[in-house]
């Protein structure tokens, strides 16, 4: 039941509170429909029986205990193959569920109120343990209905599917939500798990599952955090249940608040709770300032990969080549003029950067070979590719020097 937060009903068995939960569930379908379809049927309609309070009451009470027959064997027929673990992970989740537990607060509240007062309207009608039972069973819809009213008027999102004939297989019952339903829940739990109580902190199997969702949901996701951020700015201990619950979160979304997370570690003494969240926050700052490098040190490497494939591979940024290599001679740049040398990077001899297509070698640019002095820019316009597949003609009495070093 999502009243299993009771000690009594907590002690009992997973199986036991998930088949009374849609016992209950389908008591109080029951007596939300079948009460008023008898009045319509019987007053306005006219048909069938002529109305009368003892066959209200009859009709009333055999619905009520139908349904939560019904209820009961559909709940133990879709748990009987369930794990523990999947059990009780609904439990935990079904205990925290606020709109269950208002809905079957009134639920209860209604038919209480209903079994005392029925009797004393319709004392000479009916039998009296028929008004009692015949009360409370209609009053147990009537507390739903006042709850969904209530809910309305307040603007709370009260879909019927979250109040009646949930059936709660692990799993599954997410699936048959739309999507701002499970976000609707999700936030109402998350803000639960953080609330202002210090006497309660997030639970483990709790976490597990908010660490879950953010895995598996891009959308709840985005809501944990929402809810996670706005505790931040708030004072103990919902700050410090929010940075608990940060920790099972993707270091995607600690990175994103690091700000707040290093002005809390710059909590003044004089904070209540200063040095309680100094501890949990710490570890928190460090793994997104880790990510932080670790994205940096990324992006460095993708330039640098983008300026080596720009420049052929060579010496690209590569500060520990001797500065003889970088001198204003025509072997600088390896294999441009069919020659191999032992200094170029080991990336320009695998990839062959630097040299030109199959059996082409570049024009004389002097009159005396092999001194050609050639720059990067002049080889790259002297290619076959960038001449339209033709080779220039440079000849005597034609000297082109071209220097690739500015003077000093």
């Amino acid at each position: 039941m999502a009243t299993s937060s009771n000690p009594t009903l907590a002690a009992q068995s997973p199986m036991t509170q998930l088949s009374l939960h849609v016992s209950l569930k389908m008591a109080q379908l029951a007596s939300m429909a079948v009460p008023p379809v008898y009045l319509v049927s019987s007053l306005i309609l006219r048909r069938g029986r002529p109305y009368s309070v003892s066959r209200l009451m009859r009709i009333s009470t055999a619905s009520v205990l139908g349904g939560a027959g019904i209820g009961a064997i559909m709940g133990w027929g879709r748990l009987r193959n369930e794990t523990d673990a999947a059990m009780l992970d609904r439990v935990e989740r079904m205990k925290h569920n606020i709109g269950q537990i208002r809905s079957d607060d009134y639920s209860l509240i209604g038919a209480t109120l209903s079994a005392i007062l029925v009797p004393a309207i319709f004392l000479r009608r009916a039998p009296l343990p028929s008004l009692v039972l015949g009360g409370a069973s209609i009053g147990l819809g009537a507390g739903v209905w006042t709850h969904l009213v209530k809910a309305v008027n307040e603007g709370f999102d009260v879909r019927p599917e979250g109040m009646v004939g949930e059936v709660p297989v692990i799993g599954g019952n997410e699936k048959k939500y739309r999507a701002a339903d499970l976000a609707g829940q999700i936030r109402e739990l998350a803000e639960y798990a953080l609330s202002g109580d210090p006497r309660a902190m997030c639970e483990v199997s709790m976490l597990a599952t908010f660490e879950k969702w953010a895995a598996d949901n891009l959308n709840a996701r985005k809501v944990i955090i929402e809810v996670v951020k706005a505790r931040l700015d708030m004072g103990w201990p919902y700050n410090y249940k929010a940075l608990d619950l940060l920790g099972v979160m993707p270091v995607g979304e600690v990175v994103g608040l690091s700000d707040k997370l290093r002005a809390i570690t710059e909590t003044p003494p004089s904070t209540k709770g200063s040095s309680e969240l100094k501890t949990i926050a710490k570890p928190l700052l460090e793994r997104a300032m880790a990510q932080i490098e670790r994205v940096e040190e990324e992006e460095a490497r993708r330039k640098q990969d983008a300026i080596a494939a720009m420049w052929g591979g060579i010496w690209a940024n590569e500060v520990g080549r001797p500065a003889a290599v970088l001198g204003n001679r025509w072997d600088s740049w390896p294999s441009c003029f069919g020659r191999v040398r032992g200094d170029e990077t080991a990336q320009a001899r695998a990839q062959g950067i630097g040299q030109g297509s199959e059996g082409w070698q570049p024009p004389s640019t002097a009159p005396t070979p092999p001194y050609r002095p050639f720059s990067r820019t002049a080889y790259h316009s002297l290619l076959p590719e960038a001449c339209g597949g033709q080779h220039p003609a440079l000849g005597p009495p034609w000297w082109v020097t071209v220097s690739i070093i500015p003077p000093p």
